[in-house]
């Protein structure tokens, strides 16, 4: 089925959501958001429009979130409509797309981009994903195409992690789901979630990517135990979450200390998981807190890479 993809290609001041937010309209449902109310419905009006053209070209709108669109946010949005159409690459790294074009052109390599490319390219920062820039008296929409989601590790199937899974399918996390008995995890993939029924899951978590996210909460806390061991063993940061209690915080803590982990390793060690100021205990309250949590620090360690790198450039400016 023919769709259009709605992107959200720059903002000035307030706008319901950031540069790279997107939604697939075809003529009957759409997917996604770009925030929502009159905005998002006069969009996928638009794209439906665009629908009826047997090649719709692509095409760049500007919004000015007043009150005509009824709408106050006060900010300016400019979205790019633009048939949907994969990647003929799947190494492709970046997607290029030009007003009044029918399909993008896709590049692995810098060097294989056009040449006036090369200052947007150089620039181009984390968590940055597209630019709307302009060539010649064209409109074109560079993204990138580079997998940011923060992988998540979470072990164990249980109630919470259960409650859980609707949550991370929807949000930025590439979820690999461990558990080591049958029959606990769903069968098949799921949109951001993968599977992985194990016999070892603390041999699993040795698999994980540097810097990853690690949720902890198995219905054995001997295999908590052995799975947090594993990871603060490691020098590779990232964070690591257990469930449970300070008591329990506190009894890791010295079999960790026994073991010689180190105090700074050890501090690595979140227990109590979840964002603070919830005292409610039930598996969806407690899921909704996790999930909370996993947001801040995923922003916070894109704010992080995000300064590193404008630093190094920084410093390859004045050397």
């Amino acid at each position: 089925m023919r769709t259009i993809r709605v992107t959200v290609a720059a903002t000035r001041g307030s706008a319901p959501r950031e540069a790279g937010a997107s939604m697939s309209v075809d003529a009957t449902h759409s997917r996604g958001s770009i925030g929502g109310g009159h905005l998002e419905w006069l969009a996928i009006r638009m794209a439906r429009d665009m629908l009826c053209n047997e090649q719709p070209a692509a095409c760049c709108q500007r919004f000015v979130l007043g009150a005509s669109l009824g709408q106050c946010c006060g900010g300016v949005v400019d979205l790019w409509f633009e048939q949907e159409i994969p990647s003929p690459a799947p190494a492709a790294r970046w997607r290029l797309s030009r007003v009044g074009a029918f399909s993008p052109i896709h590049f692995t390599h810098a060097g294989d981009a056009p040449q006036w490319l090369a200052p947007s390219l150089a620039a181009w920062q984390p968590p940055l994903r597209v630019q709307l820039l302009t060539h010649l008296g064209k409109q074109y929409l560079l993204e990138s195409l580079h997998d940011d989601r923060t992988p998540l590790w979470l072990y164990g199937g249980g109630h919470i992690a259960q409650a859980m899974q609707p949550m991370l399918a929807s949000l930025p996390f590439a979820t690999t789901w461990i558990d080591n008995r049958d029959d606990v995890l769903p069968a098949m993939n799921t949109p951001n979630i993968t599977p992985l029924p194990s016999d070892d899951p603390a041999a699993e978590a040795l698999l994980a990517p540097d810097g990853a996210f690690h949720l902890v909460m198995t219905h054995d806390h001997a295999l908590d135990f052995a799975i947090v061991h594993a990871l603060l063993a490691q020098a590779r940061p990232g964070f690591v979450g257990l469930i449970g209690s300070k008591s329990k915080r506190a009894r890791f803590l010295n079999r960790l200390e026994a073991r010689n982990i180190s105090a700074q390793q050890r501090a690595r060690l979140c227990s109590p998981i979840g964002v603070e100021g919830i005292k409610d205990k039930s598996p969806m309250a407690i899921a909704v807190s996790c999930c909370a949590q996993l947001l801040q620090l995923r922003e916070q360690k894109m704010l992080m890479q995000s300064n590193t790198s404008a630093y190094g450039k920084n410093v390859l400016a004045t050397a």
